[in-house]
């Protein structure tokens, strides 16, 4: 079935933009509710009530939560893309949204809030597995970065619209009529549009083939030859035979679908994604803390500079993401990006006098423009249709169980070091050094 040819109406444009615009309002929709909680994380009522004033540990560690658990989500949902369908799972993650957002609305403690925080990261996993799956089915493998980008966009949407919408919200409600807005938001949103617009495959036309990466014939890396008895743990340009490692050749499949966990491609891969997620979540959890509280910039001026420098993500984003269908060795620039950022951050932490507002700006438009498109893409190169799913699930998992560290070890950073956070940026700075050595370690591999 994978490698059947594409009809040709599958690439129409017309088909594909409910499909689209149904993945993009799943990850908008996702992205507000995540990012909601940390400009609600500077609301002197809703941390005193719970008491979290001064706990910047106890902070961290519930964003961390909300992490570690759609680290979960993605393995889950990975796996149940693949075997029940993304429509499935797109209308369960949906509707687990809505409950976790009503449950951190009648909080009154930590635990409840913890059980919501616990919900909303689980069903959020549903995210990358099914937008990739989808990705996949629907689009020709020279289309699919285009594609991927369109819906992508909503990751640099959500974070700006998400700050100055939940802002605005917290000037009008208190915090807890905020997480019921994200409730009534998400029922409104995604469950009719899965029900109207999402359909597990193009009606009428067979799964598109999955690309075949090109590297020279014979080498062992991917795109070369066949994959012989106990050949190379790397995706060859044919058959892989017995012995081989199940990964994926140019003809079938290997056998097994977590034989991805067994290559040493896989586990790279998972290392150079993770500078992304860590970058993200790192962003998410504490920027709105660090520009707010510890550089007192005023609400209305976050609220803007946040909206602006996302912005400048999604431009960045589009435009990129044409160029990106056209690399077949990707991993450099995935390095050459998460090393600029961790630059970028270090200078941002040890240099008081730095223009950070300009250099935060440009580590989310390369983080949010560049490494996303390019982290997320390696399926394009080394998985066939019908196991992206699982793989894209398995990979974003251990990406988002090393991210889900981040917040809270930056908390108690923060907090040991009497609010400020230089050890906190010098942290970010090693983390994403050392996903962009897996990322040049990729690149050596011909990738």
């Amino acid at each position: 079935m994978e490698s059947a040819v594409v009809a040709t109406d599958v690439t129409t444009p017309a088909r594909h933009r409910p499909l689209l615009f149904a993945i993009f309002t799943f990850w908008l929709v996702g992205l507000i509710d995540k990012f909601a909680f940390s400009t609600i994380l500077t609301d002197r009522a809703f941390l005193t009530e719970l008491g979290l004033v001064g706990h910047a540990t106890a902070i961290g560690a519930l964003v961390s939560i909300a992490v570690f658990t759609q680290a979960l989500g993605n393995a889950v949902f990975g796996w149940a893309v693949d075997r029940y369908g993304p429509r499935r799972c797109a209308l369960v993650g949906s509707c687990g949204w809505v409950l976790s957002c009503a449950l951190a609305a009648l909080a009154h403690a930590l635990p409840l809030l913890v059980v919501s925080r616990f919900l909303l990261g689980l069903c959020e996993g549903y995210t990358w597995p099914v937008g990739n799956a989808l990705t996949a089915r629907w689009f020709e493998p020279r289309r699919r970065a285009r594609a991927r980008g369109l819906w992508m966009s909503a990751v640099c949407v959500g974070p700006g619209l998400s700050g100055f919408l939940t802002a605005g919200l917290l000037g009008t409600f208190s915090w807890r009529g905020v997480f019921w807005c994200l409730a009534l938001g998400s029922a409104a949103l995604c469950v009719p549009l899965v029900l109207l617009f999402v359909r597990d495959t193009p009606p009428g036309a067979p799964i598109p083939p999955a690309a075949a990466p090109a590297a020279p014939v014979g080498t062992g890396e991917p795109g070369g030859g066949t994959a012989g008895p106990g050949g190379s743990d790397e995706p060859g340009g044919g058959t892989a035979g017995p012995g081989g490692s199940g990964e994926r050749g140019g003809g079938a499949a290997g056998t097994g679908r977590f034989a991805a966990l067994r290559t040493g491609r896989f586990w790279l891969a998972t290392l150079a994604a993770s500078g992304t997620t860590v970058a993200v979540w790192a962003l998410a959890a504490w920027l709105p803390s660090y520009l707010v509280g510890y550089r007192h910039t005023p609400l209305r001026a976050f609220q803007l500079y946040v909206l602006t420098a996302y912005g400048i993500g999604l431009v960045t984003m589009l435009g990129y993401s044409h160029l990106v269908d056209r690399l077949r060795r990707r991993a450099r620039w995935l390095a050459a990006s998460l090393w600029t950022c961790a630059g970028l951050l270090l200078v941002v932490g040890l240099v008081p006098s730095a223009p950070y507002l300009l250099l935060i700006a440009a580590t989310i438009a390369i983080i949010y423009g560049i490494t996303l498109l390019l982290a997320q893409g390696f399926q394009d190169q080394m998985t066939p249709v019908g196991r992206v799913g699982t793989e894209n699930g398995l990979m974003n998992a251990v990406s988002n169980v090393l991210a889900s560290v981040v917040p809270f070890a930056m908390g108690g950073l923060i907090e040991a070091s009497g609010g400020s956070f230089a050890s906190a940026f010098v942290f970010l700075f090693t983390l994403l050094a050392a996903c962009g050595g897996g990322a040049f370690a990729l690149h050596r591999r011909g990738y």
